[in-house]
Parts: C-alpha cells; structure tokens; sequence
C-alpha cells in the first residue's frame, strides 16, 4: 500500500469520526456522565505519543514530505510501540468496567477528545480538501470497475484447457467507464 493511500484511508478515519462523533441522543449523553475526563487523558496521551513520532507543526500531508519522513515516522512509530500498546491496553482496561450503554458514550466521548487535540489540528490543516473531488471521482470508478467484474465474472477454465500464449482479451479500465 502507498504510503499516500495509508494517509487517504486515515483522513477518511478521521473525517468518519467527526460525523460520528456528531450524531447522538439523549441516553447516550446521560451515559456519557464522567467519560469525558478520562476519554480527555486518554486523547492527550494519544496526542503526546503522536507528538513523539513526529506529527508537530511542519508535519505536511504531502507525497514529498511522506516519502522523505515516512521511514523516520515509521521508526518512531516502532519505538514508542510499547507506549502505544501500553495506553491502548489502559484504554480496554477502562472500556471494560462499563456496560454497554457507557462504553458507546465513552467511544464518542474518546472521539470528541482526540478531535479538540492539537494534534488533530495539526494534521486536519493539512487535509488536501481541494483534492476532495479527486478521491471521489477514483472511488467512483473503483466502484465501477468492481460491480462490472461482479455482473460480468470471467468464465473459469479448466487447468488443461488454459491459453498460456499470453494473448489477454481484458477489458481495459476506460472500458469498465462505459459499463
């Protein structure tokens, strides 16, 4: 996977957590009752750790940027493991002494507070949003390609009958477009 697509994925991570995020009801902010501060701990702890591999202020969203730094970030990353699995594991600890109702007010309530953190700041100013369409427009002929190799399967061919002179009759992608 491109390191650029591993980025794609996470702002769609973070985009779909602000829509999440958003959404609730009545029961759900009653239970949330005494979540915030920890879910606030439990995000700052986050922040700090992201802060120590390397997302800070000339952190940048950019190919250039991910390809010069991106070893550097996976090292750090590999470094501060222990630090990660250590919070995550406190986080499950947490998520355990509460029932149903709790743990999806506190999961709300982690989201919000991993958002307000600086370091969500940092990384949201440098969401390519101009590139919105971009991502769209390739989802959509992703999508495409797929459903037309779903309603359209290649015959299977027995072993021994298989052409192996390597005369290939795929449909090109423009094609998939027309379908």
């Amino acid at each position: 996977m491109k390191k650029s697509n591993l980025f794609r994925i996470t702002t769609i991570l973070f985009a779909s957590s602000i829509i999440i995020s958003s959404c609730g009801d009545k029961s759900s902010a009653e239970a949330a009752a005494g979540s915030n501060a920890k879910a606030t701990e439990f995000a700052n702890s986050m922040c700090k750790i992201a802060e120590e591999i390397g997302l800070d202020e000339n952190f940048k969203l950019t190919e250039d940027y991910l390809e010069k730094k991106g070893e550097k970030f996976g090292d750090n990353a590999l470094n501060k493991s222990d630090d990660i699995i250590k919070l995550l594991k406190q986080v499950d600890k947490h998520i355990e002494t509460l029932n149903n109702d709790q743990k999806t007010a506190f999961t709300k309530e982690l989201m919000k507070a991993i958002i307000d953190t600086k370091c969500s700041n940092i990384f949201f100013k440098e969401i390519p949003y101009e590139e919105l369409g971009k991502l769209i427009e390739n989802m959509e002929k992703e999508a495409t390609r797929e459903k037309y190799r779903r309603d359209n399967p290649e015959p299977e061919v027995p072993y021994d009958e298989y052409d192996y002179s390597g005369s290939s009759e795929a449909m090109a992608d423009e094609e998939y477009m027309e379908y």
